[in-house]
């Protein structure tokens, strides 16, 4: 018998930029990543906001900090250095490559399976409710 996590997501990511390339491996259970995912946006959002106003050193080093916060929800710390140094500290490119593929790929899944899990509890507290009764 074989059984398939619901949850998992598993793909390779290759990145390139003229003659450097990089791979990404991800392997995520989506229900977990779906809240850290969600933290680490709302950081980043953040950050943006406060380096927009105002450009100090302090603010672009906490948005470089957010944005690195993102990635490794996503791709694991050992890549997340991986990719800081593929890009050379550039952390816009960094996010103009990856944000697309985390926000159109990785987030709309996650959020599918945490509204799913979210139906499944709700339907259980549901049916609890009526056997107490």
């Amino acid at each position: 018998m074989k059984i398939r996590s619901k949850n998992r997501f598993s793909d390779t990511l290759t990145v390139t930029s003229g003659k450097k390339s990089m791979s990404l491996a991800v392997d995520v259970d989506l229900l977990t990543l779906s809240t850290a995912l969600r933290k680490a946006k709302e950081t980043v959002a953040q950050a943006q906001i406060a380096a927009a106003k105002e450009p100090t050193e302090a603010n672009m080093a906490a948005m470089g900090q957010a944005l690195q916060g993102l990635i490794v929800c996503v791709f694991g710390e050992e890549q997340a250095e991986k990719c800081i140094d593929f890009y050379e500290g550039r952390a816009e490119s960094m996010l103009d490559d990856l944000m697309p593929y985390i926000l159109r790929r990785i987030a709309p899944m996650a959020a599918r399976i945490s509204a799913r899990r979210r139906r499944e509890l709700e339907k259980t507290a549901r049916r609890n409710a009526r056997h107490r009764k």
